[in-house]
């Protein structure tokens, strides 16, 4: 009987630390120090399942849109504006989806100026697929109410 009653604990020991260790807080926590370390990478996927667990928290999906955003100029810098184009689309995406869940959140200003800044090198590049991001970020930036609008700048 006590075996018994001594699995069963064991069991409930090792349940509430896999819960613990799963939890959105440690998977953003984890994704967290990889973006503070450079490995933007490695973050995204802790960064993802963090927000798939706990949504409306609009800080993961601004980090991960930052890890994107990060991860995008690293490989830019091994070749032309275009190459890391996925990962500005995106890095936008996700901010306006940071903006729709909380338009006043610590990093709107950031975002905001982010999305300008990779707009205005897509224009000043003028390639194919810069123009496609550009339009792909207006329709977005469209469907926002008109206060949140009114401060992108193209």
């Amino acid at each position: 009987m006590t075996w018994i009653i001594i699995i069963i604990g064991a069991i409930g020991v090792i349940f509430l630390l896999n819960k613990k260790l799963v939890s959105w807080q440690n998977l953003y926590d984890t994704g967290l120090g990889h973006y503070r370390a450079g490995r933007y990478l490695e973050a995204i996927p802790y960064l993802l399942k963090a927000n798939k667990k706990n949504p409306k928290n609009s800080e993961i999906i601004s980090c991960y849109g930052d890890c994107c955003l990060k991860q995008s100029l690293k490989l830019d810098s091994y070749g032309n504006g275009d190459v890391g184009l996925p990962f500005k689309k995106l890095a936008v995406s996700s901010f306006i989806a940071s903006l729709k869940k909380d338009p006043n959140n610590y990093h709107s200003k950031h975002m905001i100026e982010m999305i300008n800044e990779i707009v205005k090198k897509a224009r000043i590049n003028g390639t194919e697929k810069g123009l496609e991001l550009i339009n792909e970020t207006e329709n977005m930036v469209n469907n926002l109410p008109i206060d949140l609008r009114s401060r992108f700048k193209f």
